[in-house]
């Protein structure tokens, strides 16, 4: 018996090196460009670790202003602790979430084995979501979703334990972990608070002291209500449109008008309530949608997507089915729980009208994958010549997620990600000193102070703040001579003696390009010009763009007011 046990310990140890190794195994530079939002959150760690403030000099602030949109500072300050250590670098921005995945995949082994006491089932459970290929994705990007995966995670089982063994402090530490993971992700505020709910309600008899159990939910509701109080809180919600899909109901009383429709009728068929609804229902079921979930994980590509594959792996939809039918079974009277996930899981992201994201529901992994685990037990059960076949299937799998992240993913569409950046940065400090100003679009100010490692002391006295958020861009006008919130990609006119620092491939006539910065594909992904030299031939892949006739030969005056043509 004692040799059983630590050869399932031997297993453990094994799927949790598995999960460190995939999650940690070129972290820098895979997947390619680390993005100005993972960049923000690695800037945050170094600033609160050497100096306490963010940026703009708020010191320990719970939400960081940013580019406007207040991200959650959770992740930050336990990315303060290995960016102090090994300093500010693209593999200690991202390592919080790479032990936080592999860690998630030791949480799930416990998890399982506390609902069911089966130590074979527990483990394969452990496997599956190390290799699952969306969770490894997440835990290689410094986002706060997979953070709040974890915590969110952590507190449920915390429930569960109470469920089990009646001590309160389980649920203190529940309460502990849903509050943390409160301030991890907007979409845990409302994932978790639900699925304790559901949990309560359908355990309420297996509680042993109800009043006690019912004050925690109370405490966790009150905690999401506490989490809101903060204007700063809610910007990231209020940036999206939320509920309701008002172009389409616009179209949509159009259209009756057209066709004569009584307006009573139109009212009673297209008005707010029924758009939440029906837009709600459309948003949440696509999420079960099988190509998302085994094929595709996005029809048009997204940042977070991988070619060809999809949130699992295209064979464990049989496992799906077989897990589904054997639930029960397996999980006696916890079988609940992996439905109530699911059930929960897509919620907040169904309530943005926006397209489907895996980003905002990345939970949904774990119930899917309580479910799978338990089909693949249920077919492997006394059959251990069956196990190598099983391994042998992943293995081929694994390989082939690998190959589609390591080889394709840089490759394909890689306009998606924010490529060029540290290139754009390097470049700028060596030309700046050639030019009176250097004008970058948009708000790109992060690769900046990211790469250049420019403190917060520093940036307040070499930068210019705005005292709000403009309609393009950002607070931070300009560093130094770089002049940014440019509110183009490129302007069709610009002055001379500055250098325009341009994202995409088009590039105004009479200017002359300098350099051309390429994602890997060698598609253009930034070039710096300069007006009042003409090129004598475009650079291969860059195209010329249509003249503002409203200044001779695209220069702007001296004396013109923006570094860029304003409608006037």
């Amino acid at each position: 018996m004692l040799g059983k046990i630590k050869k399932h310990q031997l297993f453990v140890f094994l799927i949790f090196v598995l999960a460190i190794v995939l999650r940690f195994w070129q972290l820098g530079l895979y997947p390619d460009a680390i993005d100005e939002d993972e960049m923000a959150f690695g800037y945050y760690g170094w600033s609160l670790s050497n100096f306490g403030t963010d940026e703009y000099g708020h010191r320990f602030p719970i939400y960081f202003e940013s580019v406007g949109d207040n991200k959650y500072g959770l992740y930050s300050y336990f990315a303060a602790v290995p960016i102090r250590i090994f300093g500010l670098n693209n593999v200690s921005t991202r390592s919080v979430s790479a032990i936080a995945g592999a860690l998630s995949v030791i949480l799930l082994y416990l998890t399982v084995k506390k609902l069911t006491n089966n130590l074979n089932l527990s483990l394969i459970s452990a496997f599956v979501l190390a290799v699952n290929p969306i969770h490894i994705h997440f835990s290689r990007v410094a986002y706060n979703n997979n953070l709040g995966a974890l915590l969110a995670m952590t507190a449920i089982y915390f429930f569960i334990s109470y469920l089990k063994d009646g001590k309160n402090t389980s649920l203190l530490f529940s309460f502990i972990f849903s509050f943390l993971s409160f301030f991890t992700y907007q979409t845990y505020r409302i994932f978790l608070p639900l699925s304790l709910f559901l949990l309560f309600v359908v355990y309420s008899k297996k509680l042993k002291i109800k009043k006690t159990a019912t004050l925690f939910l109370l405490l966790v509701f009150l905690g999401v209500f506490a989490s809101f109080i903060s204007p700063k809180s809610r910007t990231r919600s209020q940036d999206v449109d939320i509920l309701i899909n008002r172009p389409k109901l616009i179209e949509q009383y159009t259209e009756d008008g057209l066709s004569g429709v009584n307006l009573v009728a139109t009212r009673l068929l297209h008005n707010k309530y029924v758009s939440i609804g029906y837009g709600f229902y459309n948003r949440y079921l696509s999420y079960f949608d099988p190509v998302f979930l085994f094929s595709s994980v996005s029809a048009t590509t997204e940042r977070h997507s991988i070619p060809d594959t999809g949130v699992f792996y295209f064979f464990e939809f049989i496992f799906l089915i077989a897990g589904f039918i054997a639930l029960k079974n397996v999980y006696g009277k916890y079988y609940l729980l992996p439905i109530v996930l699911l059930v929960a899981s897509p919620v907040a992201a169904s309530m943005v009208v926006e397209p489907r994201s895996i980003t905002r529901t990345l939970v949904l992994v774990w119930g899917v994958t309580m479910v799978v685990s338990c089909g693949v037990y249920i077919l492997l059960k006394g059959r251990r010549i069956l196990y190598s076949l099983f391994l042998l299937i992943y293995s081929v799998g694994l390989f082939y997620f690998l190959h589609q992240y390591f080889i394709h993913k840089p490759l394909h569409q890689p306009w998606q990600s924010d490529g060029g950046h540290h290139e754009m940065v390097n470049s700028v400090d060596v030309l700046k000193s050639d030019y009176k100003y250097v004008v970058v679009s948009r708000g790109h100010y992060m690769p900046f102070i990211y790469y250049d490692h420019i403190s917060p002391p520093q940036l307040q006295k070499r930068a210019t703040f705005l005292t709000s958020k403009p309609e393009v861009g950002t607070r931070i006008a300009s560093i130094d001579n770089i002049i940014f919130n440019m509110p183009y990609e490129c302007p069709t006119a610009g002055k001379q003696n500055v250098l325009y620092v341009c994202f995409g491939y088009k590039v105004p006539k009479n200017s002359r390009v300098i350099k051309v910065i390429s994602f890997r594909d060698s598609q253009p992904a930034i070039t710096l010009v300069e007006f009042g030299k003409g090129e004598a031939q475009l650079p291969e892949r860059l195209q010329y763009m249509d003249s503002d006739a409203r200044f001779e030969k695209g220069i702007l005056p001296d004396g013109y007011p923006n570094f860029w043509p304003v409608n006037e």
